[in-house]
């Protein structure tokens, strides 16, 4: 695989996908920092680490896997969280965050 991300082809033309970065999770509750890197998962990394969280549909439409952040940015990529709920919630398994984010765990 290339390091120059992939493209699509939208009406003839290539766009370039964007790139995922790696970002880490700060765990409030018990102090550890956790790094999500590309191409992996929130969801993956939290429950690869014990934290127990309820994988449920994995593409973005269920809410189940949706955790409480309390800092940092959040790119959402689901379609479940309403405009208030994505104040305060992440779907792990699909959506990411841009640096570092803080999340009630």
């Amino acid at each position: 695989m290339s390091d120059a991300g992939d493209s699509r082809v939208h009406g003839g033309s290539a766009v370039a996908a964007p790139r995922e970065e790696a970002f880490e999770i700060h765990l409030a509750w018990s102090e550890a920092t956790l790094t999500v890197p590309p191409g992996r998962s929130a969801l993956e990394v939290l429950i690869e680490a014990g934290i127990p969280i309820e994988p449920g549909c994995q593409t973005g439409g269920c809410g189940m896997c949706a955790t409480a952040y309390v800092e940092g940015d959040i790119v959402h990529k689901d379609a479940c969280l309403t405009a208030e709920d994505r104040k305060r919630y992440f779907c792990t398994c699909v959506s990411r965050g841009r640096g570092r984010i803080v999340l009630a765990l």
